[in-house]
């Protein structure tokens, strides 16, 4: 459905508003986004109506700050070099802006969460008291 409407978006570029405000009403869209889809096709062509990354901030961690705390994650923490003896959240947030200047701590919850680890788990709170060895 989505082709066809950039179809009769494309054909009604220079055609009054009704006929933008059909296809609008067609495609269940507002008539703003059956203009900016005529735009994007004039400048760019069919790949203007491809849809790509919105633009916003760029993520605060990168590819390699993923892999680093990865990596620590797996590997534990060196209570000698790192005065812990588990990863809790705030300690990674410390260990990222130590290692990387980058203040992420409100970001790491919702990036651990995702991750399927079974590692994981004991960096977060309300799993120790279930941890008959923490």
């Amino acid at each position: 459905m989505a082709d066809s409407l950039w179809s009769a978006a494309v054909e009604f570029e220079h055609v009054a508003s009704p006929a933008r405000s059909e296809a609008a009403r067609l495609g269940d869209v507002t008539l703003q986004i059956v203009r900016d889809w005529v735009l994007r096709f004039n400048a760019e062509g069919p790949r203007g109506l491809i849809d790509r990354k919105p633009p916003g901030q760029p993520r605060l961690l990168t590819a390699q700050h993923r892999q680093a705390l990865m990596a620590i994650v797996e590997s534990g923490p060196t209570p000698a070099i790192h005065g812990v003896v588990r990863w809790r959240l705030c300690d990674l947030g410390q260990w990222l802006w130590e290692e990387f200047q980058l203040s992420v701590t409100d970001v790491l919850t919702r990036l651990v969460n995702g991750w399927s680890n079974g590692r994981i788990d004991e960096l977060m709170p309300w799993c120790w008291a279930a941890d008959k060895t923490a």
